[in-house]
């Protein structure tokens, strides 16, 4: 009986230490549970503006690119070209940050890699972080960390929005391409 007790005790302390056993204090989602997230930019249809965007959540890849050649203030956009790749998550547990990696990302220095996070909040919807990391890179990668806020109410969803976000200046042209492996939520 006293082999059996201490068997118990060694396999529960080596289920309990592995990694893959604490997954319950935090969920990482990869491209195949990804959604296309909100995406534009002011690219109403003018001469010398043009805009291509791209947000493929098969792959987790983000292309946009936003030229405008107009110059001087008239005629200058509002908003520069953004795409995003979206992710939905279930608060079942305390939430304080999230992750977002990047790979493979390649960006002008007017370009962002940008990702907020919304939740309710006292049943308020409300953005309760953010993080933005300007260019120039060249087939870099790295994680976005975005500390949270606030912390979402239990029981909600949680929306995590990530992508690639250009500049509004002109005369200009901008844009880049990054693939997001993984969104990790702490």
């Amino acid at each position: 009986m006293k082999r059996i007790i201490i068997l118990s005790a060694v396999a529960v302390g080596l289920v309990l230490g592995s990694p893959g056993a604490r997954a319950g204090s935090g969920t990482t989602y990869q491209p195949d549970s990804y959604q296309a997230g909100p995406t534009g930019g002011d690219t109403e249809a003018k001469p010398n503006r043009t805009a291509y965007r791209n947000v493929d959540p098969s792959t987790g890849t983000v292309t946009v690119l936003w030229a405008n050649t107009t110059p001087g203030a008239i005629g200058c956009a509002a908003t520069g070209g953004f795409g995003y790749l979206r992710v939905l998550h279930k608060v079942t547990s305390p939430v304080t940050k999230v992750a977002v990696a990047y790979d493979k990302a390649t960006i002008t220095p007017f370009t962002w890699l940008k990702a907020n996070v919304r939740g309710l909040v006292k049943g308020v919807d409300t953005y309760i972080g953010s993080a933005a990391l300007r260019g120039q890179m060249a087939n870099d990668g790295g994680t976005l960390v975005i500390p949270l806020d606030k912390a979402p109410d239990a029981g909600s969803v949680m929306t995590i929005d990530f992508g690639i976000e250009t500049a509004s200046a002109c005369p200009n042209a901008d844009g880049g391409t990054a693939t997001f492996p993984t969104v990790a939520v702490f």
